[in-house]
C-alpha cells in the first residue's frame, strides 16, 4: 500500500512530559547492531543516509551524541501510550525497543527512525505502509513465519528534521545469527545432524509461505539470518521475519526501479550481481549478461534466505562428530560441503568489514574501485559454483543410499528435499526461473510432508522422481 487511501493506524507522537536524561550513545554496547546497508548510486540524498563514522553503530544522524529515548520513557502514538524498557537493535536507519502498552499490556516493538530530511521521512513513512499491507498480502499465517503487525505509526518533526515511530507486535524469538552463535537450538538427544536437517527444513518452509506471496508484491532486500528471527522450544522451531526498511514495490523494481536503487542489506548475502552493482554502478548490470540482471531484479531474496539455511545447516551439524568418520560417500560429500561454506564465508565476511571500515573512514568510493579492480564479483560467482557442486554431491550420495530413514540424517528423503531448495536458492548467476516461481518451487518442495516419502506403496525410484518433477532447474553438472 504506497497511499495514504488507508491510513487508520496513523497518529500523532509524542513524548510524555516526565524527568528524562539524555544518554550518551557510548552507554549502549554494540551487540545487536545491524551491518545491514543501503548504497544508492543514484539517490541524491544517499551520503546524507549514512555518515562517516556511523556505519552500522549509531541509530540515526541525529544520535550520534545523545539518544533521547532510554528505558522508562513514555511515548504517545496516536490515541495509546507506550513504556519503553529495553533497546532490542540499533541500525544505521534508527534503533528497535521493547516496550509495552499501558492500556492492554501487551509487550510490543518500538522502532524510531531519525530522518534529515522530508524525502527521507517520506521514505519512512513508507515502511510503515509497507508493514500496513503485509495484512493484505499474507491472508493466511497459520504455520508460516511470523511478520510484524503494524499496531500505530505516528511522524513528528525533531530538531532540523523528523522523527517517524512505528509500534508493532514483538515478534519472539532473536535473530538466527545470534542462535547459531548461542548454540541453543538442538536439544541433547538425537543427532546433530538430523536436527540440523530438520531445522532447515522448517525454516525454509516457514518463509516460504511467507515469501511466495510476499514476492508479488514486495521484495525484502535484507532477508538473511540478522533479521529471519527463531524461538525453539522443546525442537521445535518458529521463525519470523523482521526490518521491512529496505523493501521495495515488485512491479517498479523489475520494471526498471532498480536501477535508482543501490545494493543493500549485509554484504555476506548479497548475489554476484550485488557485488557488480555495489563496486560499478548499474550500468555495469546493463551492460553485463542478461542472467546476471534477472539475478539482481528477481532473486536476491531467495539467495540470502537459500545462505542463511545453508549457513544454518552447517553450523548445527558442526559437533556431529560421524562427519569425522572417513569411508562414506555422504560423510564425504558433507564434509566437503562444510569446508565450502567456511571458505564462502572467510572470503565473504573479509570482504564486507573491509566495505565496513571504508565507509567508517569516508573512503567508500576508494574501496569500490579496490573491489572493482579485485574482480570482486567473480570471486563470490567462483564461490557460489563451489556450493553448488558440493550441494550437487551431497544429492547424489543422498539418491544412492538405500536408507529412507533411521540413518545419520534422519529422514532421507527430507534432507534431499533441503539440498534440492538450497541448489534452486543459492545463485550462481545463471539463468534460472522467475522469482515468483521461484518461490512457489521451494514451496512445493518443503510442504511436502515426510508421509508422502514413507507410504509403502512409493518405490524409491518414484520418490526421486516426485523431486525431478516438482524442481526442474538448470543445474551445474545436472
Amino acid at each position: 500500500m504506497d497511499s495514504d487511501s488507508d491510513d487508520e493506524y496513523w497518529g500523532t507522537y509524542q513524548r510524555l512530559p516526565q524527568e528524562t536524561t539524555r544518554l550518551p550513545f557510548s552507554s549502549f554496547s554494540s551487540q545487536g547492531v545491524s551491518q545491514s546497508l543501503d548504497f544508492s548510486w543514484n539517490d541524491p540524498c544517499g551520503s546524507a543516509k549514512l555518515s562517516a563514522g556511523s556505519i552500522g553503530s549509531t541509530p540515526s544522524i541525529f544520535s550520534q551524541e545523545t539518544v533521547e529515548l532510554e528505558p522508562g520513557a513514555l511515548i504517545s502514538v496516536g490515541s495509546r501510550c507506550f513504556e519503553l524498557h529495553d533497546l532490542l537493535g540499533v541500525g544505521s536507519f534508527g534503533s528497535v525497543w521493547c516496550a509495552t502498552c499501558h492500556t492492554s499490556g501487551a509487550t510490543v516493538a518500538l522502532k524510531e527512525i531519525l530522518s534529515l530530511n522530508k524525502e527521507s521521512m517520506e521514505a519512512a513513512k513508507l515502511e510503515a505502509q509497507r508493514l500496513h499491507a503485509l495484512h493484505d498480502v499474507i491472508q493466511d499465517r497459520s504455520g508460516c513465519a511470523a511478520l510484524p503487525n503494524l499496531l500505530a505509526a505516528a511522524t513528528a518533526t525533531h530538531g532540523n528534521g523528523y522523527r517517524t515511530v512505528m509500534v508493532m507486535e514483538q515478534i519472539p524469538g532473536e535473530p538466527l545469527r545470534q542462535a547459531l552463535e548461542g548454540g541453543q537450538l538442538l536439544v541433547p538427544r538425537g543427532d546433530p545432524m538430523a536436527q540440523a536437517v530438520y531445522f532447515a527444513s522448517e525454516m525454509l518452509r516457514q518463509l516460504a509461505m511467507v515469501m511466495h506471496p510476499l514476492s508479488k508484491r514486495f521484495l525484502h532486500r535484507d532477508a538473511n539470518s540478522q533479521n529471519i528471527l527463531v524461538q525453539a522450544s522443546s525442537g521445535q522451531y518458529h521463525f519470523g521475519l523482521i526490518d521491512f526498511g529496505l523493501a521495495v514495490d515488485a512491479m517498479s523494481w523489475s520494471c526498471g526501479g532498480w536501477r535508482g536503487y543501490g545494493a543493500s542489506g549485509d554484504g555476506r548475502f548479497w548475489t554476484t550481481s550485488s557485488w557488480m552493482l555495489f563496486t560499478s554502478g548499474p550500468e555495469a548490470l546493463d551492460s553485463a549478461c542478461e542472467d546476471l540482471q534477472s539475478e539482481y531484479t528477481l532473486r536476491t531474496d531467495l539467495h540470502s534466505v537459500g545462505l542463511s539455511a545453508l549457513q544454518a545447516l552447517v553450523v548445527l551439524s558442526e559437533d556431529a562428530d560421524w562427519l569425522n568418520n572417513h569411508g562414506e560417500v555422504a560423510m564425504e560429500s558433507l564434509r566437503n560441503l562444510r569446508e565450502a561454506w567456511k571458505q564462502y564465508w572467510c572470503y565473504a565476511s573479509s570482504c564486507w568489514e573491509r566495505v565496513l571500515d571504508a565507509f567508517n573512514r569516508d573512503a567508500r568510493g576508494a574501496i569500490k574501485m579496490q573491489l572493482r579492480q579485485e574482480l570482486v564479483h567473480e570471486t563470490f560467482a567462483a564461490h557460489f559454483t563451489k556450493l553448488h557442486e558440493c550441494l550437487l554431491q551431497v544429492r547424489s550420495s543422498l539418491y544412492a543410499s538405500k536408507e529412507c530413514r533411521g540413518g545419520k540424517l534422519g529422514d532421507r528423503c527430507l534432507a534431499l528435499r533441503v539440498v534440492e531448495a538450497l541448489l534452486h536458492m543459492i545463485s550462481t548467476g545463471r539463468r534460472w526461473t522467475d522469482g515468483c516461481g521461484a518461490w512457489e518451487q521451494v514451496l512445493e518442495l518443503m510442504c511436502e510432508t515426510s508421509q508422502t516419502w514413507t507410504g509403502s506403496e512409493h518405490s524409491q525410484k518414484e520418490r526421486m522422481a516426485f523431486v525431478d518433477e516438482v524442481l526442474r532447474i538448470e543445474a551445474p553438472g545436472r
